[in-house]
């Protein structure tokens, strides 16, 4: 008798290795899930903070191109693909400012020189300069606003682009 009620109260050994090996399945399962939701989320959290790097430079620019002066034209606006300079405020001061994209830096350059400097034409040696944003590429682009709707032939393959806007570079 005391056999009997020993084999019915216990656990076979297959019993327990079936029992263990579910729950090493569930843990690895458990396990991989975890890891690749913790790479997931190392990846976002790189992905917006160069992401907020380059909403900052967008923003320096957008700001200096908001306060842009354009009636003296002397310093006037130039721009191209990979770089432009206007003059703007700084606070109560008027300067030159020009941002150029470096291929070979990878990045976004802001230079600022005083409007003196500018009209004198001394450029070299006095602005001061900054990097605004690191970036794999980047370029600037201008649109001309025109008053009628008229097809205006386009610097690309001659095609005619429609609307009040026509991209220049």
């Amino acid at each position: 008798m005391w056999r009997e009620r020993n084999r019915s109260s216990g656990f076979t050994l297959v019993e327990t290795l079936v029992v263990l090996t579910i729950f090493a399945i569930i843990g690895v399962g458990i396990a991989g899930s975890l890891a690749a939701g913790m790479k997931i989320w190392f990846r976002a959290k790189s992905a917006s903070a160069s992401s907020l790097d380059v909403l900052s430079a967008l923003e320096t620019v957008s700001r200096d191109l908001r306060q842009a002066v354009n009636n003296i034209p002397a310093v006037g606006f130039e721009g191209k693909a990979q770089e432009i300079s206007f003059l703007t405020f700084q606070g109560d001061t008027a300067v030159k400012v020009n941002y150029k994209f470096e291929v070979t830096q990878k990045a976004l350059i802001r230079r600022e020189m005083d409007l003196k400097d500018a009209l004198s034409e001394k450029l070299q040696g006095k602005y001061k300069e900054k990097q605004v944003a690191s970036l794999d590429e980047f370029s600037f682009g201008s649109f001309i606003l025109t008053k009628t709707k008229k097809n205006i032939p386009g610097p690309r393959n001659g095609k005619k682009s429609r609307g009040y806007f026509r991209r220049c570079n």
